[in-house]
């Protein structure tokens, strides 16, 4: 999950995308198309796993003002359960994306019409000392086009932002797209 989230949000390094070999076609043979291929790909988590930001995780795909890296594919979980133990001052003094979920932004793209985050379990803590502007446990901000379905969420969200104008969700923090069949506990 580290190296789709650095693959799509444009900070990969060659083991990044050495965990995919063989996963691309065989006429995908750039980094620049590894990674557009990658943002619209289909994926299925296999096992349980626990997300931290000490770690360096920062949610797959973002958006900010000067760019953006959404991702556009589809990611089944298999009803696996996602551990979240984020704290944001682990990431102080680091240029972070503002939107913050296990998906950061999921938009549509040309290739792909209907990105779907599917069957996932999320649990444990995310707190909030910076300023994230979009943050839950699926999905950061949902575009038109996009859904989230069989989704259970315990995630436990702390704000303690004093300037924050933060959009926090249990799902997601914006959502133009569908969520359907979720249960959120958070």
């Amino acid at each position: 999950i580290y190296a789709l989230a650095d693959i799509v949000n444009g900070l990969a390094d060659e083991r990044d995308f050495e965990e995919f070999s063989g996963y691309y076609p065989a006429d995908v043979k750039s980094e620049e198309e590894k990674r557009n291929f990658i943002k619209t790909a289909s994926f299925v988590i296999t096992n349980d796993m626990t997300i931290s930001s000490e770690d360096g995780f920062q949610g797959i795909g973002f958006y900010n003002a000067s760019e953006s890296s959404a991702f556009s594919g589809s990611i089944d979980g298999q009803k696996h359960t996602i551990t979240f133990d984020i704290d944001s001052a682990d990431y102080y003094g680091q240029s972070i994306q503002r939107y913050f979920a296990f998906v950061g932004y999921l938009a549509q793209s040309d290739e792909m019409n209907s990105p779907v985050i599917e069957n996932i379990q999320f649990t444990g803590d995310i707190l909030l000392n910076e300023n994230f502007t979009y943050v839950a446990s699926a999905v950061g901000y949902m575009n038109t086009g996009t859904a989230v379905s069989n989704i259970v969420s315990d995630v436990h969200i702390t704000n303690q932002c004093t300037t924050s104008s933060s959009r926090v969700g249990g799902i997601a923090g914006c959502n133009l797209g569908t969520i359907s069949n979720v249960e959120c506990y958070s």
